[in-house]
Parts: structure tokens; sequence; C-alpha cells
């Protein structure tokens, strides 16, 4: 079993502008208004389960594509930006759309 996400940030995902270092524990309860981002929220972990299992477009077809996936579409968002922290361990990744609605990672770094 691998190390529990204990902290993450995300920017230009869906609904979800800029969630800086938000902590996570064993057990998190989201509770909030509808349209509050809850799902979309969720729905990050699935797209980080389609990048494990190297997936990502596909995942992005089933779903609307990247347009989909940017913060109020690609003219308003250039990228979604991810941060992950594992403890002392992190990764970070950035994804960028491309001409024909997939998303592609501009850099990555594990650390």
């Amino acid at each position: 079993m691998g190390y529990a996400i204990t902290s993450l940030t995300i920017k230009g995902f869906k609904s979800i502008r800029s969630l800086e270092a938000f902590k996570l524990g064993p057990l998190n309860v989201l509770i909030g208004a509808n349209g509050a981002g809850k799902s979309n929220f969720v729905s990050f972990f699935s797209l980080l389960r389609s990048l494990v299992d190297q997936e990502l477009q596909l995942n992005l077809a089933q779903h609307g594509g990247a347009d989909a996936h940017l913060f109020l579409g690609p003219k308003i968002t250039k990228e979604i930006v991810a941060r992950l922290y594992f403890g002392r361990n992190g990764y970070e990744f950035v994804l960028v759309p491309t001409a024909d609605n997939r998303l592609v990672f501009h850099n990555e770094c594990a650390y």
C-alpha cells in the first residue's frame, strides 16, 4: 500500500479555480451547497487514477475532453496545476490543452 495524500493544491480544474494546500486526513467529509464543487473535487481523484493507469486521454474522452476539465474553459484557463504531498514527499504536474481537445503534460516532478 502506498502513502496517503496529506495535502494537495489544485488550480484550474473544472469548477476549482484555486484550492491551496488543502489538508487531508484519514477520513474526509465534504459538505457544501449544490454546485459548490464537491463532485469536481472527487473527480480530480479520477483524473489522478487515469494518470497512474496511463489512461488520461481515455478519461478525457469519456468526460467531455480537455475543455470540460479546464476552469471556465481554455479561453480563461491555460493549464491545470496540481501538487500532492505525501508527508515529506511530493508530486506535481501541469497539464495544458492541445488544439484537439486533449491534455498533455507541460511538466511533472516528483520529490
